[in-house]
């Protein structure tokens, strides 16, 4: 989990501390999966169509079962 220094006082009740914890690890694993998204969305160079839409299929699938 991240260690975020400004909330270690005391003036925070761990709750909320743990709640702003959370959220932040979630925004970074959605960060992680947008990046995934972005990646597979751009073409490479290929030598024909065919492996062009073989390679953008794979990638998609591929990434369909990262996300679930």
């Amino acid at each position: 989990m991240m260690v975020i220094p400004e909330l270690d006082s005391s003036a925070f009740d761990l709750e909320s501390q743990n709640d702003v914890k959370l959220l932040v690890d979630d925004l970074m694993r959605l960060e992680d999966k947008m990046l995934l998204v972005r990646r597979a969305c751009r073409f490479e160079p290929h030598t024909s169509a065919t492996s062009c839409m073989y390679n953008k299929l794979r990638d998609l699938l591929n990434l369909e079962s990262s996300l679930t």
